[in-house]
């Protein structure tokens, strides 16, 4: 049995190559988007000659691999880093996504920072009813 799987994004964590401009050229060269991803202890600093060649940054606001972790509210700074670097080289195509620990109490200041995309894992999946939850998040008020 052959089992095939249409992909059209790609994230990778920068933190898991020596050649972040090699894996960019191929997954872009097999017609994907592309993203990188970054964990909290990371400097910003070390994606930004990256930023220009990509479609989205995945912002790890914990420690990836454990579901249901607080969110590091230090990320908000760095969210509001990458959004500003973003904004002041031309490259607001660029989406921000924002994943772990993200809930409804703290939602709407993670968009005030600069946030495109939210992941909400454990807050709906771990919810009573998942239904509401997931609602909840969708019709989040704009400014």
């Amino acid at each position: 049995m052959i089992i095939y799987f249409l992909v059209f994004h790609f994230t990778f964590h920068i933190e898991a190559t020596n050649d972040p401009e090699g894996i960019i050229e191929l997954i872009k060269s097999s017609g994907c988007s592309v993203g990188i991803s970054i964990k909290p202890k990371t400097s910003i600093s070390d994606i930004y000659h990256l930023l220009d060649k990509i479609d989205v940054v995945l912002m790890m606001s914990v420690e990836p691999g454990f579901g249901g972790q607080g969110y590091i509210r230090e990320s908000n700074q760095r969210i509001k880093g990458i959004k500003d670097y973003l904004n002041e080289n031309c490259l607001d195509r660029v989406l921000i996504q924002v994943d772990g620990g993200v809930k409804l109490h703290n939602a709407r200041e993670i968009i005030d920072y600069g946030a495109d995309i939210l992941v909400a894992g454990s807050e709906v999946f771990k919810a009573d009813d998942p239904v509401p939850v997931s609602y909840t998040h969708l019709t989040l008020p704009t400014k």
